[in-house]
């Protein structure tokens, strides 16, 4: 089990996102990570605050 950490500013934006049926569509790449739906998109930054082997 991982825990990870996202950004106030990130998890805001992310509510813009939210509709009654979601479609949602996410890209990782290197560190990032991109959300996005036919509405818009978020690149999210997440933070490792603890990780379980």
């Amino acid at each position: 089990m991982s825990v990870l950490s996202l950004p106030l500013s990130d998890s805001q934006a992310l509510a813009h996102l939210v509709e009654r049926t979601m479609d949602l569509n996410c890209l990782i790449q290197d560190d990032g990570i991109l959300l996005s739906n036919s509405s818009g998109s978020v690149p999210v930054t997440v933070t490792p605050l603890k990780g379980f082997s």
